[in-house]
């Protein structure tokens, strides 16, 4: 557990000095660091997720038969590029981890990574040690929204579809886009926060997700689910988790405020629905296990959340951002002691091993 704790204080140190860096080489060095502290962990871990061996053993087979469609398409050229150099399996995780923290730098502005890196290492870096080929996409479609927030609809629309075709399930985001442009002049901070309650408590009091994952989701791809474990009620514990991420959402949706220089705030509509929409795919996670996946497609979007309410005008932004930080922050020392290699499923996080433990 101490390696996570390290990388977490580190890269925020990191990141900070990063952001407020006034030196040319200064700022070089410390994107050097923050780079490295994210990258490295997850490119030498190994046997870290539940789901390591199996990419192991699915990756070695399709190389061995010249198989490269295990997977959505997406991810051909990173296996046959594996096949072609006859490199070690363990390379697929390497290159995907050096690609996810390479969009990160990418998408983020420099002067607001030091409060986005805690942020994302509770998030998507966590995530990905487990869900490796849905956090790799999510971050795909971070590059999605920016373009959509910028106003490209069109090079939105591609980088949807391209982290549709590294998981199936971030298509479903992407039919998210067009409504995400619709002017919506009743979003405000009461609105929102009035909406968001009574959805997430209808989706709660109906247990609606049963409903869906009886009807709907069983025409897709995470029908060969049914006849699993993974349909079935899932272990809340205290439930405490839950009730803590949903805050945490109804503290962004009550501080964003609307820009009023502009007509048509997309970036507003967008930040507004996508938290909606989160809140209630974490209660629908809390109904059936598989369902939890949900959450994860938008793992990516907390950064946006944090830049927005970095900048909202409430005045009491700035004790949400420390009480939003600090949630997350316990939320992800949770998910390292309720996750053991040893449990019978779970993200098998703990304890941290390298390749060259191997």
């Amino acid at each position: 557990m101490i390696p996570y704790i390290l990388v977490y204080f580190l890269s925020t140190v990191f990141s900070f000095c990063y952001s407020k860096s006034r030196d040319k080489s200064s700022t070089i060095v410390f994107l050097c660091l923050t780079f490295l502290t994210l990258f490295l962990p997850l490119a030498l871990r190994y046997g870290i997720g539940t789901d390591y061996k199996t990419y192991v053993r699915i990756v070695s087979n399709g190389v061995a038969l010249n198989y490269y469609t295990m997977f959505e398409p997406g991810w051909i050229p990173l296996i046959w590029l594996i096949d072609f150099f006859s490199l070690d399996v363990h390379w697929l995780f390497v290159f995907v981890s050096y690609i996810s923290t390479t969009i990160l730098f990418a998408v983020l502005p420099r002067k607001y990574f030091y409060i986005c890196v805690p942020i994302y290492i509770c998030t998507s870096w966590i995530s990905s040690f487990s869900l490796v080929r849905q956090a790799f996409a999510s971050l795909v479609f971070l590059v999605s929204l920016k373009k959509y927030m910028l106003g490209r609809n069109f090079q939105a629309v591609f980088w949807g579809v391209m982290a549709g075709l590294f998981h199936t399930s971030l298509f479903l985001p992407l039919c998210l886009i067009p409504f995400l442009g619709l002017r919506l002049k009743c979003l405000n901070p009461i609105f929102n926060g009035t909406v968001f309650l009574f959805l997430c408590s209808a989706f709660a009091l109906f247990d609606i997700g049963v409903v869906l994952f009886e009807s709907f989701i069983a025409l897709t791809p995470y029908a060969s689910y049914i006849n699993t474990i993974y349909n079935s009620k899932t272990e809340l514990g205290s439930g405490l988790g839950i009730v803590l991420k949903e805050l945490v959402l109804f503290l962004f949706l009550v501080s964003f405020r609307r820009d009023p220089a502009q007509t048509k705030d997309i970036k507003y509509n967008a930040i507004c629905i996508l938290a909606i929409v989160q809140g209630i795919f974490i209660i629908l996670s809390a109904q059936i296990r598989i369902l939890g996946r949900l959450t994860n497609i938008f793992d990516s979007a907390y950064v946006l959340f944090i830049i927005f309410l970095f900048h909202g005008k409430s005045k009491y932004r700035k004790l949400f951002l420390y009480f939003i930080i600090l949630s997350f922050f316990l939320m992800y020392v949770k998910s390292l002691l309720s996750n053991p290699s040893s449990a019978d499923g779970g993200l098998g996080l703990t304890p941290y091993q390298s390749i060259f433990s191997r």
